[in-house]
């Protein structure tokens, strides 16, 4: 590249971040962190996932972290962020840069919900079957590493068209819910423990398959609730959800 060009992108670079940052809220850290605006590179890299599973988005959510990395003014935080905290964060990009309004309608009572949302990342133990169970919110990392080691590992059909492909991927998004939301794992009669951050998502796979049905029933449960809480965030009103997905940026 030309010492012209490199200067001008420079140049470029440095007049976005002064002109076009905006304040986005990140719940977890409970305050706002300047972020740069999307160009045309991100929505190349928006469209690149396009041609994704719909069911599991592994390019999409590939794109978007590295979208969050390069945008956030304080990028050394953006591993811990959670995946909460992305979805508010994408959110509010779509506001600020894209349009104000999804499917026709305003986004901005859910941007005012987002600037008031608490996270509750206290620690969670339930017991069931005999199994102790510590949970947690996730990582966009946690989430990454998760996503990488499958997508390295297994053949992932871009448009699954036969019963047999569909019925895989929806068994393993339900598997990696799992893995994503758990911390620890340990037998109450004999304190055996595994550390789910500490192994490889093939590890944990066969741990999580080795779960009673009650434990699992249990482990949704808490992924459900947890949700739940922040639905505010996904709702335009009560017939509009927003699906975080590549549309959000069309």
């Amino acid at each position: 590249m030309s010492e012209e060009s490199n200067n001008f992108i420079n140049q470029l670079k440095k007049y976005n971040e002064e002109h076009y940052s905006k304040d986005i809220y990140v719940p977890s850290l409970e305050r706002t962190v300047k972020f740069s605006t999307l160009t045309a590179k991100h929505q190349k890299d928006i469209i690149h996932a396009t041609l994704d599973n719909p069911l599991l988005k592994l390019i999409f959510h590939e794109k978007v972290y590295t979208i969050i990395k390069g945008l956030c003014s304080e990028s050394q935080f953006v591993d811990s962020f959670t995946i909460f905290d992305k979805d508010a964060i994408l959110l509010q990009l779509r506001y600020y840069y894209v349009s104000k309004e999804y499917d026709g309608k305003d986004m901005s009572p859910i941007i005012e919900y987002i600037k008031n949302m608490k996270l509750d990342l206290t620690p969670n133990i339930d017991e069931e079957d005999g199994i102790r169970i510590q949970f947690k919110i996730p990582s966009i990392l946690d989430e990454r590493k998760i996503l990488k080691e499958y997508s390295k590992n297994n053949t992932v059909s871009i448009s699954p068209s036969n019963e047999d492909e569909i019925r895989s991927s929806v068994s393993d998004v339900y598997v990696m819910e799992i893995i994503k939301y758990v911390h620890k794992v340990q037998l109450i009669e004999n304190d055996a423990v595994v550390d789910f951050t500490k192994h490889t998502y093939s590890e944990n796979y066969k741990v999580v398959e080795m779960l009673g049905k009650l434990v699992c029933d249990k482990i949704h449960k808490f992924i459900n609730e947890t949700r739940n809480t922040y639905k505010g965030m996904y709702w335009v009103d009560d017939d509009t959800e927003i699906d975080i997905n590549v549309s959000l940026f069309n």
